[in-house]
C-alpha cells in the first residue's frame, strides 16, 4: 500500500484541492439540495452518464473575486458516455451560489462549447440556476463573453438537450431557449430576470413603491 504521507507537499496540495471540489467534502451543501428535492449536479452526472465515463474539465476553477469560494466555481462540465455515445456535458451546480454564472464559469462553459464544435458532440445542458452573478463578473481585462454565441453556432451542428430541474433564470434560460430540446420538471421555473439582479446591474431600485391601504373596522358607535 503507498504511503500518502510520503508525498511531495505540491502532489498533496492537488490531491486535497481534487478531494475538497467533490460532493463527499461538502456535506452541507449536499444536505441543503437535497431539502430541496434535488440533485446536485455530480448526483446528475451520475445518474446521466455511463458508469466510469466522465472526464471533468476545469474542476478546479474558483470564483475570481478575492474571499469567494466554491467547488468548480458553480459549473461541473467535461465528457462523458451516455447509451455508449460519446457527449459534452455541462452542469449548473445550484449548491454555489444558486448555480449563478460568474467571469470564470462562463470561460468554463464556452470552452466546452466550442470543444463541442470542434468534434461535433452532443450536449447535455443541467440548467439550474439564477443567473448571472454580478459581483462576481467585475474582472479586470476581461473580454465580452462568448457564451451564448458559440452555443448558438451549435444549431444545426450537433444535437443540444436541456434539462431544467429547478430554476432557469436570466442565462440559463437563454441556454434553454437554445435547445433543440428542453427536458423540465413539472414544479420548474424559467424567467429572463427579477428585481434583485436588475437591481445588482444597475445599482438602482427598479421597483415601484406599493401603497397599502388598510381598511379598519370596529364597534359602531
Amino acid at each position: 500500500m503507498k504511503d500518502d504521507t510520503k508525498l511531495r507537499p505540491d502532489l498533496r496540495l492537488v490531491l486535497d484541492a481534487q478531494a475538497e471540489r467533490l460532493d463527499a467534502a461538502r456535506p452541507g451543501a449536499v444536505a441543503r439540495q437535497e431539502k430541496r428535492g434535488r440533485w446536485t449536479a455530480r448526483r446528475a452526472v451520475e445518474t446521466i452518464a455511463d458508469q466510469d465515463s466522465f472526464v471533468e474539465y476545469g474542476g478546479l476553477v474558483r470564483p475570481a473575486t478575492k474571499g469567494m469560494e466554491g467547488a468548480a466555481d458553480g459549473l461541473v462540465m467535461g465528457m462523458a458516455k451516455v447509451g455508449g455515445r460519446p457527449v459534452d456535458m455541462v452542469l449548473y451546480d445550484y449548491s454555489v451560489y444558486a448555480g449563478t454564472q460568474s467571469a470564470m464559469n462562463h470561460a468554463k462553459i464556452s470552452r466546452m462549447f466550442t470543444h463541442a464544435e470542434k468534434h461535433r458532440l452532443p450536449v447535455i445542458c443541467w440548467l439550474d440556476g439564477g443567473g448571472a452573478r454580478p459581483h462576481d463578473m467585475h474582472v479586470t481585462a476581461r473580454p465580452s463573453t462568448p457564451t451564448f454565441v458559440v452555443f448558438a453556432r451549435l444549431s444545426g451542428l450537433v444535437p443540444t438537450i436541456g434539462i431544467s430541474p429547478g430554476r432557469a433564470f436570466a442565462g440559463h434560460a437563454n441556454l434553454a431557449g437554445l435547445c433543440d430540446v428542453l427536458i423540465a420538471t413539472e414544479d420548474s421555473a424559467m424567467g429572463m430576470a427579477g428585481p434583485p439582479l436588475v437591481e445588482a446591474a444597475l445599482g438602482k431600485n427598479t421597483r415601484r413603491k406599493r401603497s397599502v391601504r388598510r381598511r379598519c373596522t370596529g364597534p359602531r358607535a
